[in-house]
């Protein structure tokens, strides 16, 4: 509402007066209301901000303005980034109170892309000039629409983004890729990955281009092993990829999902094992997970539960180690949703509980790293009926005390210099 106050103040018989920038400004915060789909904003503010870019585009289209006024790059991209929500929007019933939405007709999106391309020939016509925002926001009518629309668009920007010398930036790519992931266009996304597999910086710089195109095979039936076989194939063209996967969370996130869902358990193994070797020509040592991962990693804790078979455990405890190396030193033992689980998965393995097998897997767990305290211990033994008996878990705490004073013994003499080591006895 303050929008349209505000229009009607400045314009009100002051049209010339009143800059394009203000008008540019005026405009852009309810624009970005619209194209974030704002819950938060009623029926009424949507169509207020609807009819302010009418008021303007009008103003604009019936000369009160002079051409000289309104040339300017920005108006003309936001006007055409309007049109392209026009498409994606969709169209209210005026019959219904709840602002219930119904798909925008096919017709609707040829109509809202022919004035964006009228509003390019205009840019030309007047000499202002287009820039690669145009092209983009030319793409994102066709974003919803899965016909020919998006083939017929992307061919004129070919060749006008080559008589206006001007290349395509990461918007372009993502905005392409994104379309293929929800319309399932593979063919179109290998020939994009392959363009920007010989731009490397541009897959550097965003790796999001990277994620939504693995994305794209997620609905496919053999998911995990397409996957795994793309992600490696783009690993191996820019290596320095593996260190952007392995430090973004969602990624990690997604990967966790997609394979746990598929019970790969053993190819996130080999995914997480690929993905943290050391890069070539490096000499840092091996990649590891974050501390930020540590709730991807519960995920995969929540999925090993579900198996009861001894055979199936066991493979899966194996894995577990596995996964935990993956985080090198990070501190997993500060994360209360996973300590929850460490001793719930390993002292259910036994039964009955063998002192041996859970010392063992406590040793493993401190060789990861990870420095355990004997509160922590006691609160995991305590709630498992098979540790009731204080007598078995004094016995467990002096072995892990014992255990804790040899590693901090091994961490001592590892510090010292090589002065203070003990002499080998000499072989006779």
């Amino acid at each position: 509402m303050i929008g349209i106050q505000l229009f009607q103040i400045l314009s009100n018989g002051n049209e010339k007066k009143m800059s394009i920038k203000c008008y540019y400004h005026l405009l852009l915060p309810h624009i970005k209301t619209l194209e974030q789909k704002d819950p938060s904003a009623s029926h009424e503010e949507r169509e207020q901000a609807h009819t302010l870019f009418h008021h303007v585009y009008e103003l604009m289209i019936s000369n009160k303005m002079s051409a000289k006024e309104y040339w300017d790059t920005d108006i003309f991209n936001l006007f055409i980034r309007y049109n392209a929500i026009c498409c994606k929007q969709k169209t209210i019933n005026s019959d219904d109170d709840d602002d219930n939405y119904n798909d925008v007709l096919p017709d609707d999106i040829e109509i809202y892309l022919n004035k964006s391309i009228a509003l390019v020939r205009e840019m030309h016509q007047y000499g202002v000039a287009l820039n690669c925002d145009t092209f983009n926001n030319l793409i994102r009518h066709c974003y919803e629409d899965d016909n020919d629309y998006l083939g017929y668009i992307t061919e004129q920007l070919h060749v006008m983004m080559d008589n206006y010398n001007i290349s395509p930036n990461e918007d372009t790519y993502l905005l392409l890729l994104e379309h293929c992931r929800k319309h399932n266009h593979v063919k179109v996304a290998e020939r994009i990955i392959d363009e920007l597999s010989d731009e490397k910086s541009l897959l550097l710089k965003n790796f999001k281009l990277a994620f939504v195109y693995l994305q794209i095979f997620e609905a496919h039936d053999n998911a995990p092993e397409l996957i795994q076989q793309k992600l490696y194939r783009l690993c191996e063209a820019i290596p320095q990829l593996r260190e952007k996967m392995i430090r973004d969370r969602s990624f990690v996130d997604w990967l966790c999902v997609i394979y746990c869902d598929h019970d790969h358990f053993s190819t996130l193994n080999n995914i997480f094992e690929f993905l943290t070797q050391p890069l070539p020509d490096s000499n840092e040592g091996p990649l590891y997970l974050t501390s930020e991962n540590i709730e991807s990693f519960c995920h995969v804790l929540d999925c090993l539960e579900q198996y009861k078979d001894d055979f199936e455990l066991n493979e899966l405890h194996t894995l577990f180690w596995n996964f935990a190396n993956f985080f090198g030193n990070a501190d997993l033992n500060t994360n209360q949703y996973f300590c929850q689980y460490f001793l719930k998965i390993f002292l259910r393995r036994h039964h009955p509980p063998s002192a041996s097998f859970v010392y063992d897997d406590i040793r493993k767990f401190m060789s990861c790293g990870v420095q355990l305290d004997e509160h922590t211990i006691r609160q995991w033994l305590v709630t498992d009926p098979s540790f009731a008996a204080n007598s078995t878990i004094n016995n467990f705490v002096h072995y892990f005390n014992r255990s804790l004073h040899q590693q901090k013994q091994r961490r001592l003499a590892a510090s010292l210099p090589s002065k203070f080591s003990i002499p080998l006895p000499m072989l006779k």
